[in-house]
């Protein structure tokens, strides 16, 4: 379980083909993680299979990489955002995550808005019901408010602290990004949904 609250940032040092999956290598500094933890890259739960002097080795599967941006867009020298998992001793400041990737999208736009910064995202007609204005959502794994909702685009405004402390400073029109909706709105939904189903 995450919050959303990036801590850091790693850079993926190596990537390399390992049966259907990948392994990448890559470089956390500031951390104390060991074998078996989970670890939020890029919003994707991956688990530390070793430890070496250079940084963590963590396993892709082929699902996660068809369902995640890692399947188009996974290279040496990409830098990542990184947060290690929610303890019970942890302060929640964003919002509650699982590190499962609903889908990825494309950056439509970004336009600056004196010292904020608005993203628009295309958005898949299938995740519409989960995405709705006021509602939190995650953006390569940081905790955001959805501000506004088209047919076919959400945005979301980035405060400065945000812009350098993520990721999202390199980020320019047409890159890929992983989203995960908020579970609990999915759940209620499709529960909603199935109990229609069942009277109608």
């Amino acid at each position: 379980m995450f919050t959303g609250i990036i801590e850091k940032t790693g850079e993926i040092l190596e990537v390399r083909e390992r049966g259907s999956g990948k392994e990448i290598l890559v470089k956390i500094e500031g951390v104390d993680l060991k074998l078996g933890d989970s670890v939020s890259i890029d919003g994707v739960c991956l688990t530390v299979e070793k430890v070496l002097s250079e940084g963590f080795v963590f396993y892709i599967s082929e699902k996660t990489l068809k369902d995640t941006k890692f399947g188009k867009v996974l290279k040496s020298r990409m830098i990542v955002n990184v947060e290690e998992p929610l303890t019970l001793s942890k302060y929640i400041g964003g919002h509650l995550f699982q590190g499962h990737v609903d889908f990825y999208t494309k950056i439509r736009g970004i336009r600056k808005n004196q010292s904020e910064y608005e993203f628009e995202f295309e958005l898949k007609r299938d995740f519409r019901k989960y995405i709705y204005k006021k509602a939190s959502v995650a953006i390569d794994g940081i905790s955001l408010t959805v501000q506004d909702v088209k047919e076919n685009s959400f945005k979301v405004t980035i405060i400065p602290y945000t812009l350098n402390k993520t990721n999202l400073r390199f980020r320019k029109t047409g890159d890929l990004v992983n989203v995960e909706c908020d579970f609990i709105i999915k759940g209620v939904i499709d529960y909603l949904q199935s109990l229609r189903e069942k009277i109608y």
